[in-house]
């Protein structure tokens, strides 16, 4: 992986969602500290993830692509892409 500009816990402790200047979204199991899945999708560095509380199979990500994406780790795709944004995404929160 290139540089890492993000990270995030999930809820149960088991997975952590990194995000790099490599435009991916890794997801990494805690135990072990192997790669589980790779997902791509954005065009540009992915600076911020989240995961949805209380799950382990949606998280969301943020870019410099504008946009921001909800994913669904089990498949690795993308489930929705919000757009509209003027400029890059650097940030995010999911409560």
């Amino acid at each position: 992986t290139s540089t890492i500009y993000t990270a995030a816990v999930s809820s149960d402790g088991k997975l952590l969602a990194t995000g790099s200047a490599d435009k991916t979204v890794r997801i990494w199991d805690m135990e072990t500290a192997e790669c589980v899945k790779v997902l791509t999708g954005h065009s540009s560095h992915v600076t911020s993830v989240a995961w949805i509380p209380d799950t382990t199979d949606r998280l969301v990500s943020s870019s410099w692509d504008e946009t921001i994406k909800l994913w669904d780790t089990t498949s690795g795709t993308p489930i929705f892409t919000f757009t509209g944004h003027n400029s890059k995404v650097n940030c995010l929160a999911v409560t």
